[in-house]
């Protein structure tokens, strides 16, 4: 049977609008009167974060179909910095390499992986699995002090992130641009391709992603102007290798086919495009991210770049990135919701919702309004 949204969804449409930006909506339905109670807690979780004003998109799809898309100030056809969704984005992609044994699988070494940059590596570091480097336990330096931006201007930022990394490396989870970075290089390695091509013949075509033009500069300070007035783009570092921890611009509406993707196993429209035991992987808890430096880490739970979670008691899951970007599915459910937000990429990485904040919106609203 289908899913079908009761009342309390309505009260999102009614309520984001006046709660989320400063500005009109395209559309502001007429808020229920004996919903006030509800509308008040709603407001008060959005309103945590003063940088609520920067929301632009909130999509809710139920059984693959669109229940509530809500677009703020700017046209639907915008693209959006996803920032970290990238890394989920990037995971999909290895799983479908090392299905098609272009990777030979999670217990290959970066040594092995990553042969023309044995030079840069200790013994340690080459020792390093892909599983590890999937999951954030590799040892990579992690965002406190993060040099990845600095990194990637070098000709060679790989080399710098391989030869850079702690000695001796640290162990438990730490979330990484570094890691994410030294995926994507994993995955142009493995497959001869730039990761750009790889991502339009195996995920972005199939789903009906508009990748062209693409803004693919290496994204310095003078680079910047022209990558927020892109639409498609995937940046480079300086050695032409796209960036594995953020920068892919998106459209909302594109993180919604993609989250429908992940939410059917991995098929779409009769094609299957990633191995359903691979989204399966990914979406499973392979730690805990609750150590000693991460305490207040309030997802708790990591699978290979996706991160484990609850809404209204039923298990999901959801990729996130700075600022307020949100892709997250409830597979019992059936239900996809993305949120996109604008970056003031001048503020701290903090600044703007927090993706676990955004999780429990999810968890304490809407997930609850789908009912069977």
């Amino acid at each position: 049977m289908g899913r079908v949204l009761t009342l309390t969804a309505t009260v999102i449409l009614a309520l984001v609008p006046v709660t989320a930006c400063s500005k009109n909506p395209e559309s502001r339905p007429a808020e229920p009167e004996d919903q006030a109670a509800l509308i008040s807690a709603v407001n008060e979780q959005l309103e945590v974060d003063p940088h609520h004003d920067n929301l632009r998109a909130l999509l809710v799809h139920v059984d693959g179909k669109p229940v509530l898309e809500q677009f703020y100030d700017w046209p639907v056809d915008t693209y959006w910095d996803v920032d970290a969704v990238t890394t989920g984005i990037l995971s999909t992609l290895v799983g479908i390499a090392v299905d098609d044994g272009d990777i030979a699988g999670l217990d290959a070494t970066l040594g092995e992986l990553l042969p023309d940059h044995a030079s840069d590596m200790s013994s340690e570091v080459a020792d390093i699995n892909l599983r590890d480097v999937l999951t954030m336990t590799a040892g990579f330096a992690g965002l406190y002090g993060d040099r990845t931006q600095e990194y990637m201007a070098d000709p060679d930022p790989v080399a710098r992130i391989l030869s850079a990394a702690p000695d001796p490396l640290g162990g438990g989870f730490e979330l990484s641009n570094q890691g994410a970075h030294v995926l994507s290089a994993v995955l142009a390695e493995a497959t001869g391709r730039p990761v750009l091509d790889y991502a339009r013949s195996r995920l972005f075509e199939p789903l009906g992603i508009e990748t062209r033009p693409a803004f693919e500069a290496p994204l310095g300070t003078a680079e910047m102007d022209a990558f927020l007035a892109a639409d498609f783009a995937w940046p480079v570092d300086g050695s032409g290798l796209h960036l594995g921890w953020g920068r892919l611009k998106l459209r909302p509406a594109d993180l919604a086919r993609f989250g429908q993707m992940m939410l059917q196993g991995g098929e779409w429209e009769g094609e299957q495009l990633v191995p359903e035991d691979w989204v399966r992987a990914m979406t499973t808890e392979h730690v805990d991210t609750v150590t000693r430096r991460n305490q207040a880490n309030a997802a708790g739970k990591f699978g290979y770049q996706w991160w484990l979670t609850e809404a209204d008691g039923e298990p999901a899951y959801f990729a996130y990135g700075r600022g307020g970007q949100l892709l997250e599915v409830v597979p019992s459910r059936s239900l996809v919701v993305v949120v996109a937000s604008e970056i003031e990429y001048g503020e701290p990485q903090s600044a703007g919702f927090s993706g676990p904040g955004l999780a429990f919106l999810v968890d304490d609203v809407i997930a609850p309004a789908v009912e069977d």
